[in-house]
């Protein structure tokens, strides 16, 4: 009988170990998922401010490029207007405006240059361009990432030889 109750004592021992274990094996799944979410939560948020950071950069990059071989441009109502020659050396309007949809972005020639993403909410919140003199001309573009609310400005002048400045 004795070898009996050594398997009944074990058998025991088993289903107490297992009930303190689970609520403990809970608790630890419960905390490693909870972390998991928190840091997928913050990836999330740092590549929506890293999207919004490229979208300001490349379009800074494009106006300061069309301004570079621009012949005339001119500012005027909210709109930046830039007159450039294609490789056939036919005379081209380029013009830039931010649109006041529900989410506003830069658009270049009604062709949208900012707002679009799948990793956050983004905006371009401000677009705001003042000439210096008759060929320099500032801009600035500030990007926001909606969701976390941190805001991504740059602002940068060109200076043309062959352009002049229309009002």
């Amino acid at each position: 009988m004795s070898s009996r109750r050594g398997k009944w004592s074990e058998a025991g021992q088993s289903l107490a170990e297992l009930a303190v274990a689970l609520p403990l094996i809970a608790l630890l799944l419960g905390s490693l998922a909870a972390a998991l979410g928190w840091g997928l939560r913050s990836y999330a948020s740092m590549l929506g401010d890293w999207e919004i950071q490229n979208q300001v950069r490349f379009s800074m990059e494009r106006i300061s490029s069309d301004l570079m071989y621009a012949y005339r441009f001119e500012s005027a109502g909210g709109r930046l207007r830039i007159l450039v020659h294609d490789a056939g050396g036919t005379p081209q309007w380029i013009e830039y405006v931010l649109s006041n949809d529900e989410r506003p972005r830069l658009m270049r020639n009604s062709q949208p240059m900012t707002g679009g993403s799948r990793l956050a909410d983004l905006a371009v919140s401000e677009f705001e361009f003042r000439p210096a003199g008759t060929r320099t001309l500032f801009f600035r573009i500030k990007g926001e990432n909606l969701q976390t609310g941190r805001v991504f400005e740059l602002e940068s002048a060109v200076t043309l030889a062959n352009a002049e400045m229309g009002i």
